[in-house]
Formats: structure tokens, C-alpha cells, sequence
């Protein structure tokens, strides 16, 4: 228990490892996480709606084209079809957020394969009952037992990943912070602030689109 009171009084805001002030953070509008620990907050679906934060104003959109085409590929109601469902559903947790229930730790737990086909077999019933708005798997938290907005939040984190790395790297660039992370795919590579704590880097979070976990 000391060991844990220790490592609490220990644990600081991302502003005081990069030397800016917490004013800073505020003005650009980016959640200043404490590093190390995970806060009672979530990505919530319906903020992303009203967001007027660039890199975010079609995250929503975004959100629900992806759960459409698990709609759609539940439809079929193929072996093969539902597999790829469920491969879509399973939605890695994106390390370095900081948000959601992780206590000690910020990084987030995700949505396994295991889940992923519970979700996949809910989904199909309820298209069977004529449902199939996207927004059905914002609601899964009435269906799922230990799918809470803070799974959720994670899912939607992995979808608009490459949203959160734009974003990280303008705040990173408007606060002056170092970025020696660099991340490639493809199409883009982004120069990111390294994770004050780990061999990763952090990424930043609009405070706009955040909600305190019930």
C-alpha cells in the first residue's frame, strides 16, 4: 500500500515534464494528462458531434462508416463475413493516451477477440430486431457487461488513431515540445513528443471531446 501511496505522489502532469505551463495546455485546448495513470475520462461519441477541433470534425463520421461496414458484413451472415466483423471489432488498445479506468498505468485495455465476437454476435441479433444504425455499438454498454464507455472510448481511439496522431503533432509544435517519436505508415510520417516515462511516445488528447466516466 505505501508503494502505491508512493508512486500517486510521484505522478505528475505532462506539462511539468515538458516545461510548459498548465495554462499552455489550456490554451491550445489538450487534456493535460498525468503520466503514468490513467484519468476518469472517456472519448465521448456524441462530443466528437460538436468538436470544432480540426483533426476531429469528421471523427464521427468516421466512427460510424467503420461500425457500418461491421453492419454490413454481419448482414451477410457468412462464416467469412463474420470472422472479418469480428477481426474489425477487435480494436487494439492505443498505448500512451492516459484516459479511462487504468489506475496506475495509461494505457488502455481495448476490445480483445473475445469480446470482439460477443459484440459481433449482439450486433447480429440486433439486426435480426431491424437495428442497424452504426450507433448501435456506441450503445453496447446496455447489452455488454464489461463494455463500458472506457472500452468504447479505447475502440474509437484505435479507429481515429491516425486523427490523434495529427492532433498530438500540431499541439506538440504550437508548445514547443520535442519530438523525437516517429511513426510511419504509407501514406504519412509524424513527429511525436516521447512518452515522459516509457520507450513510446504520448499522445495528446482534445479536452473538447473528453467526458468524466460515470
Amino acid at each position: 500500500m505505501d508503494d502505491v501511496a508512493t508512486k500517486v505522489k510521484e505522478l505528475k502532469r505532462a506539462n511539468v515534464y515538458f516545461n510548459v505551463t498548465s495554462e499552455s495546455f489550456e490554451k491550445v485546448g489538450a487534456y493535460n494528462t498525468i503520466v503514468g495513470s490513467d484519468s476518469q475520462y472517456f472519448v465521448d461519441p456524441l462530443l466528437l458531434a460538436s468538436t470544432d477541433v480540426p483533426e476531429f470534425k469528421e471523427g464521427l463520421i468516421k466512427v460510424r462508416k467503420y461500425f457500418t461496414k461491421v453492419i454490413e458484413l454481419l448482414e451477410l451472415n457468412d462464416g467469412r463475413a463474420n470472422e472479418k466483423a469480428v477481426e474489425l471489432l477487435t480494436l487494439h488498445e492505443v498505448r500512451g493516451v492516459g484516459i479511462g479506468f487504468g489506475n496506475l498505468r495509461d494505457d488502455g485495455s481495448g476490445i480483445g477477440p473475445l469480446l470482439a465476437r460477443r459484440l459481433a454476435s449482439t450486433g447480429t441479433h440486433l439486426i435480426r430486431l431491424g437495428i442497424k444504425d452504426p450507433e448501435i455499438f456506441e450503445l453496447m454498454g446496455l447489452f455488454e457487461d464489461d463494455f463500458g464507455p472506457d472500452r468504447l472510448s479505447d475502440g474509437i481511439v484505435r479507429i481515429l488513431y491516425s486523427n490523434f496522431l495529427d492532433y498530438t503533432e500540431r499541439i506538440a509544435i504550437e508548445l514547443k515540445i520535442p519530438t523525437p517519436e516517429i511513426i510511419r505508415s504509407y501514406e504519412k510520417t509524424w513527429h511525436l513528443p516521447k512518452h515522459p516515462l516509457k520507450k513510446k511516445p504520448i499522445l495528446f488528447v482534445p479536452f473538447s471531446i473528453l467526458r468524466e466516466l460515470p
